[in-house]
């Protein structure tokens, strides 16, 4: 069948170079070479469906209906074992999860897909409070969707089970920030630095929040460990001439500023 309709629809590749290809002029041979079982990609990347008819879409996040009944959800990614492996509840929390990584990634509609994030968590989060995954997601998708005060919410959840999760003490460090509730986020970032001491960005969100503070003895001593973690940041030395400089140390301030402008041409 599958051959009797393309009869009437011709390649559009000139005959010469599909006889290169294949001797006897064969379509399948040409579009669809056989791999190995063992070729995981292919296997994993690839749609097998031959479907007999199209359904062309109904609404934005609804595709081909299954029969009768509510149509199936469309996302941008869907697990790859169905329904076999896990109850729908825990897929849908798996799925959650596995949508907020791709927006990360710059991938998808943020928006849509914070929205369906949203709907596979409902159910998750009112019966497992203690998922701190789900509620990581749950406030990557309301940041997103621009709910910022329910993302701090939704990321301090997280951090009542978790105290030192690193992804969420930044997040909360982040939206306290945008909220304006500087205290907060002071608390935060404190927080992140204890959990990792070694990451230079955390001591740099919390030196350059206490010079806001206007509490430059402190800026002072986080900017000094931010350069010894991150030498080469033109963020963290312009921060330190402002520390220099609020601290009547012009002249050291001059000499640096001096090596920005190196280090900038």
């Amino acid at each position: 069948r599958c051959l009797g309709w393309h009869a009437g629809h011709r390649c559009t590749f000139p005959r010469d170079q599909r006889l290169r290809q294949s001797k006897e002029d064969s379509c399948i041979d040409c579009h669809m070479p056989r791999y190995a079982a063992a070729d995981i990609p292919h296997t994993a990347a690839t749609d097998h469906r031959i479907l007999r008819r199209l359904t062309p879409v109904a609404e934005e996040g609804e595709a081909f209906p299954r029969g009768a009944g509510e149509p199936e959800k469309r996302y941008a990614i869907k697990p790859f074992y169905g329904g076999n492996t896990a109850s729908d509840r825990e897929l849908a929390r798996d799925q959650a999860v596995a949508l907020t990584r791709l927006i990360s990634m710059g991938k998808g509609e943020p928006r849509h897909v914070a929205r369906q994030v949203l709907d596979l968590l409902s159910e998750t989060l009112a019966t497992c409070p203690d998922d701190v995954p789900a509620w990581e997601a749950q406030g990557a998708a309301l940041r997103v969707l621009g709910r910022t005060r329910e993302a701090l919410s939704a990321f301090e959840k997280a951090l009542q089970y978790a105290p030192r999760r690193e992804y969420a003490l930044r997040a909360a460090g982040r939206l306290a920030e945008e909220i304006g509730d500087l205290d907060k986020a002071l608390i935060y970032w404190r927080r992140a630095v204890d959990s990792n001491p070694q990451a230079a960005d955390y001591h740099g969100n919390l030196a350059q929040l206490l010079a806001r503070r206007g509490d430059w003895e402190a800026a002072r001593e986080q900017c000094q460990i931010w350069l010894r973690l991150d030498p080469g940041s033109l963020e963290a030395r312009k921060l330190w001439v402002r520390c220099l400089r609020k601290q009547g140390d012009r002249q050291a301030a001059r000499a640096e500023m001096e090596l920005i402008r190196r280090l900038e041409q």
